[in-house]
């Protein structure tokens, strides 16, 4: 059993503009992506105030979240040169793209193969 981290508050996840009463858009949702993607990577420590430099530990998300996390909306990388960087172009979102273009398999072929178990989160202390 996998111990994960406590999730951070919603607002951990808010952009400092929607935090203010702002409505929500692209550039907030780039904010929260960001953030999201810090704290998958353990470093939700690095996000408040405005980053400069984070340390991720992958070296093409050092290079963008940066950019996707400063407090000035206007300042922030665009959704089309965040999601096209190798991080997210390369990895799940590619690979999610490829599946659902992918056609199904043979129903011979997809009751033979055994599903593998899913893995179990158990977080170190109850959700609210």
């Amino acid at each position: 059993v996998e111990l994960l981290p406590a999730p951070p508050a919603p607002a951990w996840f808010l952009a400092p503009e929607v935090a203010a009463g702002a409505a929500p858009s692209p550039a907030s949702d780039v904010y929260a992506l960001g953030a999201l993607v810090m704290w998958v990577h353990g470093c939700e420590d690095q996000v408040y105030p405005d980053v400069e430099a984070v340390a991720t530990g992958v070296a093409e998300l050092d290079a963008v979240v940066p950019t996707m996390l400063r407090s000035d909306p206007l300042q922030r990388v665009s959704t089309q040169v965040c999601l096209s960087t190798p991080y997210f172009a390369g990895g799940y979102l590619a690979k999610s793209a490829a599946d659902a273009a992918a056609p199904a398999p043979a129903e011979e072929e997809a009751g033979a193969a055994a599903a593998a178990p899913l893995p179990v989160a158990v977080y170190d202390h109850p959700i609210d």
